[in-house]
């Protein structure tokens, strides 16, 4: 018994001790190497589950103040900032990168008007790398980045600008994609159309020109049949697509900006939305229509990145009863891209599949052997003075192809430039499958697979023609001099 109660003495007297100052100072210490050990924890939680944290509670028997939480956070937000960047950077791999937005600022010194080569495309260096960096606007953000710029980044082919990273920072509406820069590139459309230049063209033959339209088709063919999954590039046009200045070759540019976006997942629940939204306003509608006899009109307005001033034409009315409501609905969608290059279907539906890249690979093609814009603009007499008539490339073409003898319309269409130096059989062949490209209906045009082997088999028989024209003047050279 003495032995118990001198325990006990001894146990209140230690309950009862004030705490030294050398306590104080081992309890404050012990607080500093909670936080800092937080600190490490945080990237781990961030990156598996919230299981680490629940233990680390738990195992230390200690729960900071609100004070010390607040102190955490502050002196903690930086470094875990820089161990997730470290961390995402060990996930999708060597040689791709998920960059800071003020890390490209800095490269494109804050994306200013000097290092600007393209609407919204700047140069810049990273890293001591030259690269490429596009800037577009959300429509949603990716719910997994990192695995999308790492299927996107491990893209490879020689038709094709590689994607070396990409940025997309919270706070901003963009998304930025890297891109490899592509020294002595120029861009499609100025090759054919030099502004500076009228009369002169880059691509000055047929076999040039021929070599570039089979370069984006096999690009294109790629992305679409090579890759895990299949990849729309959704904005395929002549500024796009880059000719490398000594080999007069061609690469895909700007390829992912839309997936990175997130349009794609975008469009998939518009349309989902747009189909019930339908069904419910024609249920609505018909029930509304039994009641008050009006007349059912559906106005589908689109706002286009470039909008146009529509003219609406005028439709005879229905007239309707004398003090009844006339029933109207309306829909809008917004559509991005470029006008001439976008497909019926995309326009009307909104809908993006691997034949919108089609249609616009059409349009390119056929700026290709006309040398001409997209979409031109002409006086029209017969509707009044001061009136233009808008022309695009796509009905040209099927305009040329309604007559039964195309060839003397086609030679008079194609390029003036080229000098007629071309074989008008295999010209056709060309325009023609360009022409299928471009259909109204999607179902209608080829597969990038089969544009690949058309052209593939159009440029053989194009060389034999060159290679003949060839023997031909060598041989009317050597007859001359005999003479």
């Amino acid at each position: 018994m003495p032995s118990m109660r001198a325990f006990l003495r001894r146990t209140m007297c230690l309950v009862k001790r004030k705490p030294s100052a050398r306590d104080a100072d081992s309890k404050h210490g012990s607080n500093r190497e909670v936080r800092g050990f937080s600190a490490r924890s945080t990237s781990k939680v961030t990156q598996h589950d919230s299981s680490s944290s629940a233990e680390f509670t738990g195992g230390s028997g200690f729960t900071p103040s609100h004070s010390h939480s607040r102190e955490s956070q502050n002196s903690t937000g930086s470094a875990a900032s820089k161990s997730s960047l470290a961390t995402l950077k060990e996930v999708v791999g060597e040689g791709v990168h998920i960059f800071q937005y003020k890390e490209l600022r800095r490269a494109t010194e804050g994306f200013s008007s000097r290092r600007k080569i393209g609407n919204s495309v700047y140069r810049g260096t990273v890293r001591g790398v030259e690269v490429a960096i596009t800037r577009h606007k959300k429509a949603e953000m990716f719910t997994d980045l990192v695995s999308e710029v790492k299927s996107l980044c491990s893209i490879h082919h020689s038709n094709v600008v590689s994607m070396i990273g990409a940025a997309a920072p919270a706070e901003d509406e963009h998304v930025y994609a890297v891109y490899e820069f592509m020294e002595g590139g120029a861009k499609l459309r100025d090759c054919l159309r030099n502004p500076h230049s009228p009369g002169y063209s880059v691509l000055g033959t047929w076999i040039q020109r021929l070599q570039v339209a089979l370069d984006v088709a096999r690009g294109l063919e790629y992305l679409h049949n090579s890759t895990q999954k299949s990849l729309i590039h959704k904005y395929v046009k002549s500024n796009n697509i880059l000719v490398d200045g000594t080999s007069l070759r061609a690469k895909i540019a700007n390829f992912g900006v839309a997936h990175l976006a997130g349009e794609f997942a975008l469009a998939e629940e518009q349309e989902q939305h747009s189909q019930q939204l339908l069904k419910d306003q024609e249920n609505e509608t018909l029930a509304a229509l039994r009641i008050c006899g009006g007349i059912d009109t559906e106005i589908i307005e689109i706002i286009e990145d470039e909008p146009l001033k529509p003219r609406v034409p005028s439709t005879p009315s229905t007239p309707s009863t004398p003090g009844r409501p006339r029933l109207s609905r309306s829909r809008s969608r917004k559509l991005t891209g470029t006008r001439g290059y976008m497909a019926p279907e995309y326009i009307s539906k909104g809908a993006v599949t691997t034949k919108t890249d089609v249609f616009a690979y059409g349009v390119v093609l056929l700026e290709i052997l006309s040398g001409q814009e997209p979409i031109t603009f002409k006086p029209d007499p017969s509707s009044g003075l001061n009136v233009v008539k808008r022309i695009t490339l796509h009905e040209t073409i099927q305009a040329i192809f309604l007559d039964p003898e195309p060839k003397a319309k086609l030679r008079l269409w194609i390029d003036p430039l080229l000098k007629d130096l071309f074989p008008l059989e295999h010209a056709l062949k060309a325009a023609r499958l360009a022409k299928s490209c471009v259909q109204a209906n999607p179902v209608e045009r080829p597969e990038m697979r089969t544009v690949t082997l058309e052209l593939s088999k159009i440029m053989m028989s194009s060389e034999r023609w060159v290679e003949g024209m060839m023997a031909s003047k060598n041989l009317m050279s050597r007859t001359m001099e005999a003479r």
